[in-house]
């Protein structure tokens, strides 16, 4: 295990309080790397629940000479129900407490793509499969299947928490929906706050009874997990001020690109598992290269959904050089720059890349 300071940041205001003593406000973040996923574990009489290097952070409790009186820590996953399938009705059958961040008819007819808030508990088969490495649909670590929190809050508090922040306004007013259980847009936003932010300190809470007392997020990609803390100290008056949380536009930016970049993580690691001749034909990093090459061409042709972009960067790699300049009729081409509907486009690029790999038709026989 291998635990490395972050952001550590810390501000001497020159506010003072009426006794003149200095305010100041303390933001971290960690990195516990070298993480190892957890295997099968079969034949194992005592089966590790998370990995060892992150027991303390997810299960730890304070000392209690510290916190007499106070719950123990709570910890929660929040989960995307479109990484794993079947993901409802394995909380359901997990014999955890759970809930969906959505509501009502939101609730019922996205369950199967919804954020869901579960409380884990050491032991749990279910809290384990977070944790494992594998192809299983249970076996959700490296899936970007959702982030983790630590709160003496009850579940219903931390999900009427968080609920606040699904869907948020920008600087303008317009509505945004903020999937902040993805990880690496959650890493990119959370980054980028200073620790006397007012914003990043509405994250964590105001309520010392349920404020959250640690964030963490998985960045499977580098065998880590980064853990945001709360900003210490910071007056009172700044932290409810009156200003409407908002999205500014670097924090959209960022998250924009993180998600682009985890989208091109997830493509390439697709492309690999799909084409493993390809991973052994070129080095995994000139492999990389030329799927952010080829993913950008498809976006200049306006090709976006995952599935499509996994296609054409597929026909690129299986090319020499980009796949329309295989076309000597230059059709291709033409279907790439035309002002086609993505489904249409990608439907006629298709149907002419199977008539291309058919056998001339003969003329009769010679």
């Amino acid at each position: 295990m291998k635990v490395e300071e972050g952001q550590t940041n810390r501000t001497d205001a020159a506010d003072r309080d009426g006794k003149g003593a200095a305010s100041e406000a303390l933001g971290i973040s960690l990195t516990i790397g070298d993480l190892e996923p957890l295997g099968p574990q079969i034949g194992e009489s005592d089966p590790l629940t998370v990995p060892a290097a992150l027991h303390e952070a997810l299960f730890g409790q304070p000392d209690p000479a510290d916190n007499e009186g106070s719950p123990p820590l709570h910890s929660y996953a929040v989960l995307d129900a479109g990484k794993g399938a079947g993901l409802p009705e394995m909380l359901e059958a997990s014999g955890l407490d759970h809930a969906c961040l959505f509501t009502g008819d939101a609730a019922r007819e996205l369950r199967d793509v919804a954020p869901w808030i579960v409380r884990l508990e050491e032991g749990n088969r279910f809290v384990r499969g977070l944790f494992t490495a594998g192809d299983a649909p249970w076996e959700l670590w490296g899936k970007a299947a959702g982030i983790f929190l630590r709160s003496r809050g009850s579940i219903d508090q931390i999900r009427a928490h968080l609920r606040k922040f699904t869907k948020v306004p920008d600087e303008t007013g317009a509505w945004l929906y903020f999937r902040f259980w993805e990880p690496s847009p959650l890493r990119a936003y959370l980054d980028r706050l200073p620790p006397e932010d007012e914003f990043r300190q509405r994250w964590f809470g105001l309520d010392a009874a349920t404020r959250i007392e640690m964030i963490l997020v998985p960045d499977p990609a580098r065998n880590a997990m980064r853990i945001f803390l709360p900003s210490r100290g910071i007056a009172t008056d700044r932290a409810t001020s009156a200003e409407r949380f908002h999205l500014r536009p670097a924090d959209i930016d960022a998250i924009r690109a993180a998600r682009m970049t985890g989208d091109l993580e997830a493509l390439s690691a697709l492309i690999v598992r799909t084409f493993p001749h390809l991973a052994e034909a070129h080095s995994r990093p000139d492999l990389d290269r030329a799927i952010a090459r080829s993913a950008s061409r498809a976006r200049d042709f306006g090709i976006r959904q995952k599935d499509n972009l996994f296609r054409f960067i597929a026909w690129d790699l299986h090319s020499t050089g980009p796949f329309e300049r295989t076309d000597a009729t230059g059709r291709l081409g033409d279907i790439l720059r035309s002002t086609a509907p993505e489904p249409d486009k990608m439907r006629r690029l298709a149907e002419r890349m199977t008539q291309m790999s058919e056998p001339a038709a003969s003329d009769g026989p010679v």
